[in-house]
């Protein structure tokens, strides 16, 4: 964090520009997917938490190539997917059990899968604001307001042009 800067909001400080956070988040990818992994597969079931994170990855790498390739359409829906994964994870993280209703869904002795806004709750702690950008990615993912108006472009703003 910069100096005097809000410890809740992200800190761009660290990029020299757009090419610079991409490449960073392309070359660090397999590295900090492998120390989560090394963190967290312990305390719960292994394959769940291993694909957890091999989807997390993969998701990971496609929406750095779409940010390279200028596809927000791609991107929005992308980092979705994410966020509901990275949750899931969180969660199972915290309530080992949960794994079961992950691998062998709802049935006896298993309760039923939860919403994604009992999930948000439920790792609120750990990202606070989460329901409210899965909000936005849901808007966007759907075709609401988001998605309508994310088709656009500002081309000039001193000729009002929009493409």
């Amino acid at each position: 964090m910069t100096a005097g800067a809000n410890p809740k909001m992200l800190d761009l400080a660290r990029f020299v520009d757009r090419d610079d956070a991409i490449a960073l988040a392309t070359n660090e990818c397999p590295k900090t997917y492998t120390e989560v992994a090394k963190t967290y597969m312990g305390p719960v079931v292994t394959e769940v938490f291993g694909s957890f994170i091999s989807r997390m990855r993969g998701l990971h790498e496609g929406i750095v190539r779409e940010l390279a390739a200028n596809n927000p359409h791609a991107v929005l829906p992308l980092l979705r997917a994410w966020v509901e994964v990275n949750t899931i994870g969180l969660y199972v993280a915290r309530n080992p059990g949960y794994a079961d209703v992950v691998l062998y869904g709802p049935g006896p002795g298993r309760p039923a899968r939860k919403s994604f806004s009992s999930l948000f709750h439920a790792v609120k702690d750990e990202v606070a604001q989460l329901g409210l950008v899965y909000k936005d990615l849901s808007d966007y993912a759907h075709f609401g307001t988001l998605g309508v108006g994310n088709t656009y472009v500002v081309a000039s703003m001193e000729d009002r042009l929009i493409t």
